[in-house]
């Protein structure tokens, strides 16, 4: 080895240990502040890159770092997909995917043929643009548990058609750039033809991976599986990545598409699972990997000396997106408050966009606007969390809003009505997990009721099981008057209040002095109180939660189930007791 290799050897590694430096010291900083790691990883790369302390300026080798990032991402994106997936979710993401990249797209053409872009620039910028980031983006929506609800399937139909949309956009990069015709000249003209032969050895080359992946890779794993060694497994799911990545670069095609290729082709295997946990420690690492080198590519003098234009665009990029993608989630039936949040979640640039417009600027877009849609980009995942928030914000503010105007328009005569159907039925007031359950217990006797609650979420819930609660304020006493209190059978309070609570008690009182009035109290003393007030009976929880607990010490200790329920009642007996021999002294303040 010369000297010469030695000084590279030795170049390379401090490259690698300016990066680790770099990644841990910024993510470590963001962390105390709530912000992404993905906003540090890149403001590490802008600050070793050349826009910044260009403590790392070959771009040659930020590029070959950047290689590496990308083609794992494409390879762990493969991994996610699936066909039985894609059809379970076909609807959303062939629908609700589908037109959100193409209406997007079709706004970022207009507006890039207003500034005299080519019709390929504006549709590669155009693809860039529509994309959105897996990467934030679900992290956020599993850790607040937002998977499950509409909002979060929605928001995970687009992200997968926008990942299956970047395998396109990649070969219209590539085939843009390979020297055939101009889009807009080949519509015209014979020359379509040049574009049509690229396009048809793309789909070979593809179609020839594809069978012989799924003719070698099951006998293939199954003999590595033989070995009984994760080692040995995940070296042979690297050989299938850079072998599949290498075949797409020998055709022509990128690396890219291959480590998708790849992905897709392992992900419809049995051993899919375990070799995702095989990568899982080198996943973070290289995503990590990636985001630095797009900030080693911003430039912060390019940010000073545009500030305009970079908020600008900024501004028109997420506004515009996440106008269309509300509106698309309205159509597609979600809340305002829920096609809103989608809208704020989904207006950044994503990491595919990046990986897309360093395709173009190799290949023939311009330095100074590769270098806006890069700072734009970078820009946009900073303020992700923000806005993810500020849709969650939003999203809980007008749906309450929504359902409250819907619980307030079931008071009135609907109530009055549904109160002067039954004879003998029982009022609720407070519809929470106490009154709940009373109500159950109640339907499986076949007794009625009616509830009154001032929560609108759970007015609204318990309209959609067709049950008979109300909007309202249990202690109102013409609420209680248009709920049948003067021919009902008996009244539930379970109000969380203790002011409420007394005031609901005194009002039924007066209302219907000889009504049978049952209260959940918080304990023996807000008995007393309650049934100074008129209460018939108050059952205090915390006696009853108490005795409960009590008791299954007792069996978990051995006491037969006898014993243990004969000293619950015992205990409960002397308890109420208590409660019920309290004088009932007149104008009793609740306290």
């Amino acid at each position: 080895m010369t000297p010469a290799d030695v000084a590279s050897d030795a170049l390379f590694f401090q490259d690698i240990l300016i990066l680790l430096v770099a990644a841990v010291v910024s993510v470590l900083a963001l962390a105390r502040l709530g912000a992404s790691p993905i906003v540090g990883y890149i403001l590490a790369g802008l600050a070793i890159g050349p826009g910044g302390l260009a403590l790392l300026n070959d771009r040659e080798q930020i590029a070959h770092f950047a290689d590496v990032g990308v083609i794992f991402l494409m390879f762990t994106i493969g991994l996610e997909l699936s066909f039985a997936r894609l059809k379970a979710m076909r609807r959303d993401v062939f629908g609700l995917g589908f037109l959100q990249m193409t209406v997007s797209m079709a706004v970022v053409v207009l507006l890039a043929s207003l500034v005299n872009r080519s019709i390929e620039h504006a549709i590669i910028i155009a693809g860039a643009l529509a994309l959105s980031s897996t990467a934030v983006v679900l992290p956020m929506l599993a850790g607040r548990g937002d998977m499950p609800t509409r909002f979060g399937r929605k928001a995970f139909a687009i992200l997968l058609f926008q990942d299956l949309a970047v395998i396109p956009l990649i070969l219209f990069v590539e085939t843009s750039a390979s020297g055939g015709p101009a889009l807009g000249a080949a519509l015209g003209s014979s020359m379509w033809l040049g574009g049509l032969k690229a396009v048809g050895q793309a789909v070979i080359a593809i179609a020839g991976v594809i069978a012989i992946g799924r003719l070698l890779l099951r006998p293939l794993f199954r003999a590595v599986a033989r070995t009984r060694s994760d080692v040995v497994f995940t070296a042979a799911a690297f050989l299938i990545l850079f072998g599949i990545a290498s075949a797409m670069e020998s055709v022509g095609l990128s690396m890219e598409l291959g480590a998708f290729l790849a992905g897709l082709l392992i992900a419809e295997t049995e051993y899919r699972e375990v070799i995702q946990r095989d990568i899982e420690p080198y996943q973070g690492l290289l995503l990590g990997l990636f985001f630095m080198t797009v900030g080693m590519n911003l430039d912060a003098h390019y940010v000073v000396d545009h500030v305009a234009l970079v908020v600008g665009v900024l501004v028109i990029v997420v506004v515009v997106k996440g106008a269309i993608i509300t509106l698309l989630g309205r159509l597609f039936r979600l809340t305002l408050g829920e096609a809103l949040r989608l809208g704020l979640s989904l207006a950044q640039v994503g990491e595919f966009a990046f990986v897309i417009m360093g395709l173009a600027a190799r290949k023939f877009l311009d330095p100074d606007m590769a270098q806006l849609l890069y700072v734009v980009g970078g820009l946009s995942l900073a303020v992700t969390p923000a806005l993810f928030l500020l849709g969650e914000r939003w999203q809980k503010k007008l749906d309450r809003r929504s359902r409250e105007t819907a619980a307030r328009e079931r008071l009135g005569p609907d109530l009055e009505t549904t109160a002067s159907r039954s004879e003998g039925h029982v009022v609720i007031a407070g519809f929470g997990r106490v009154g709940h359950t009373v109500a159950a217990l109640l339907e499986r006797h076949k007794l009625d009721f009616v509830a009154l609650d001032t929560n609108p979420d759970r007015v609204a819930d318990a309209i959609e099981r067709g049950l008979s609660v109300f909007y309202g304020d249990g202690s109102r006493r013409d609420l209680l008057k248009s709920a049948g209190i003067a021919h009902a059978a008996a009244m539930v309070v379970t109000i969380d209040d203790p002011v409420v609570t007394a005031a609901s008690v005194r009002a039924a009182r007066e209302l219907a002095p000889d009504l049978p009035i049952v209260v959940r109290a918080h304990d023996a003393g807000h008995c007393h109180v309650l049934m100074a007030l008129g209460a018939t009976a108050s059952v205090p929880e915390t006696l009853e939660a108490s005795l409960q607990l009590g008791g299954r010490v007792l069996e978990a200790l051995g006491t037969p189930a006898e014993v243990v329920n004969d000293s619950i009642s015992d205990l409960r007996a002397d308890d109420y007791a208590q409660v019920m021999t309290v004088e009932q002294e007149p104008g009793i303040s609740p306290g």
